[in-house]
């Protein structure tokens, strides 16, 4: 794979994800889904943050949905599907596994004499699609952390420079492993040698909002324990039986409250209704234009506002295949079809326009507060 650039959001994840998997029994995890437009880098830099991870525990994309079951996989593996496992009838199963990756949820099947068998998954694995799967199904996407991957100035002229460099040299730049890549994972496979156990008893004073939803509240303390598991080396910790027991109270659980808000705070705008990135333009440019006092607001101005594409504002507003999208996600929100006549070309002309006839306080509440420490 081609070196990436930017983006380190992606890694920083996948790290964290890859060492909630530590976990002594780890029930849920975090499931990473990259958003973005075509062209933005998803799939470049899950490749190369998954780069960073040990071998032994990474299984690539390009294979079919029942290999896995078939495939030799380890306990707490990084698994990156892509769109084709999602649309075999093991998209249904996986979203089972998420909910509870502790279980090794069984899948049954046939075998080649078309004998009735059962397979199981191993447990805690974390699983990786470097595209939006928005079915419409709000359990699916509860279990899944988005990171949007946005096109932007700066990434765009790293990679001009990169490709631009190659063409000057004659050399294609690849991952590459050197003895830093090497360290990195040396010092991940440190969170496979044992099991941990975090206690944090200043937990108790965890304030959510009144929006915040209960998968969101259990999300966060997905996070919060990752944070203090990477940071155990600089906490309370004690190992018995193959266990680590690590303690994160007063001032350092408030570091690391501060340190997993910071991280899961990127998505606090688009959380409630489940928006990805760009559903989030569209909503965000609807209301901009309705607050200007914009009067039928058609499609095209909502293209102009949010800098997209027709084809990427129908997906935002429709969703994938029809199912999903803000016509869905978001109430009072919907196209009706409008007229007016003119006069200088003496007929009446119908178009369609974007109306939101709900609550204007819509953007203040995507923005609100999530938690907080009493």
């Amino acid at each position: 794979a081609r070196i990436h650039a930017s983006d380190e959001r992606i890694a920083e994840i996948i790290l964290l994800g890859f060492i909630l998997e530590a976990l002594d029994k780890p029930d849920v995890i975090i499931h990473a889904v990259l958003d973005g437009e075509r062209g933005a880098g998803k799939s470049s830099g899950v490749d190369a943050a998954m780069h960073l991870l040990p071998d032994e525990y990474v299984i690539g994309s390009g294979f079919s949905g029942k290999a896995l079951f078939y495939h030799a996989i380890r306990e707490k593996s990084v698994i990156y599907l892509d769109d084709a496992v999602w649309k075999e009838e093991l998209g249904a199963y996986i979203k089972t596994y998420m909910n509870d990756v502790s279980k090794g949820t069984p899948y049954r099947t046939l075998d080649t004499d078309r004998k009735a068998i059962t397979l199981n998954f191993p447990i805690g694995c974390m699983f990786i699609a470097s595209s939006v799967i928005d079915s419409g199904d709000d359990q699916l996407l509860d279990r899944q952390y988005r990171i949007s991957v946005r096109k932007d100035d700066t990434k765009a002229k790293k990679h001009d420079d990169l490709i631009t460099g190659e063409l000057v040299t004659g050399q294609v730049r690849r991952l590459f492993t050197d003895d830093d890549i090497l360290a990195i994972r040396e010092a991940l496979r440190i969170f496979r040698r044992a099991d941990f156990i975090v206690i944090a008893p200043d937990a108790a004073r965890l304030e959510f909002s009144p929006d915040a939803s209960s998968r969101d509240k259990e999300m966060f303390k997905v996070f919060l324990r990752s944070v203090i598991i990477l940071n155990y080396q600089q906490r309370p910790h004690e190992e018995r039986d193959g266990i680590i027991y690590v303690t994160s109270s007063g001032d350092d659980f408030k570091a690391d409250f501060k340190e997993a808000l910071d991280l899961f705070d990127l998505n606090k705008d688009k959380r409630k209704h489940r928006l990805n990135d760009r559903e989030h333009k569209v909503l965000t440019a609807i209301l901009n234009l309705k607050e200007r006092g914009i009067i039928g607001i058609t499609r095209k101005a909502i293209m102009q506002e949010a800098g997209l594409s027709k084809t990427d504002l129908f997906r935002a507003l429709n969703g994938r295949d029809g199912v999903g999208g803000l016509f869905e996600k978001i109430p009072l929100l919907e196209e009706i079809q409008a007229s007016e006549y003119d006069e200088k070309a003496r007929k009446t002309k119908h178009y369609n326009t974007i109306e939101y006839s709900g609550d204007m306080n819509l953007q203040t509440a995507l923005n609100a507060w999530f938690v907080k420490l009493t």
